[in-house]
């Protein structure tokens, strides 16, 4: 955990910056362009904007190149907040995107999710903080 808990404010939730960070690999099999998914602070929402890419990533898992791969899920979060509450996040978010891309098709046992919480962060101010709050998609084991 930081060693300095910053309180939220107004401006802290409106840099909502955070990724769905797709790996090289998949992203090349599913003709995937590098593309971010937001996670607003303190939220396991995904924005709306990356229902494409989400569906894309269903139909590349189901049907196309990689529909014998498994995929997997890590959810990560910035340094704010204690070590079991940014776990859970981290697992909630990760928990959307599978949630979501089961309803666009992909069956459930062919992804795993886990958590990382903070231990990835490396930001240090609002801004690179966003990067932190992610969820890393990665081909995962057979």
């Amino acid at each position: 955990m930081a060693s300095a808990t910053k309180v939220a404010t107004q401006s802290d939730e409106e840099a909502t910056a955070g990724d769905l960070k797709i790996s090289r690999n998949i992203r090349e099999a599913c003709g995937i362009s590098e593309t971010d998914a937001f996670f607003a602070y303190n939220s396991s929402r995904v924005d709306f904007r990356f229902d494409t890419v989400l569906s894309q990533l269903a139909t590349c898992f189901t049907s196309g190149s990689l529909g014998k791969e498994q995929m997997l899920l890590v959810g990560h979060a910035d340094p704010r907040g204690s070590d079991e509450y940014n776990l859970a996040l981290g697992g909630r978010r990760a928990s959307a995107i599978e949630g979501l891309l089961v309803a666009k098709g992909l069956m459930g046992e062919r992804m795993s999710s886990s958590s990382r919480g903070e231990m990835d962060a490396t930001g240090t101010d609002i801004s690179s903080w966003a990067k932190d709050r992610r969820v890393d998609v990665r081909l995962g084991e057979r």
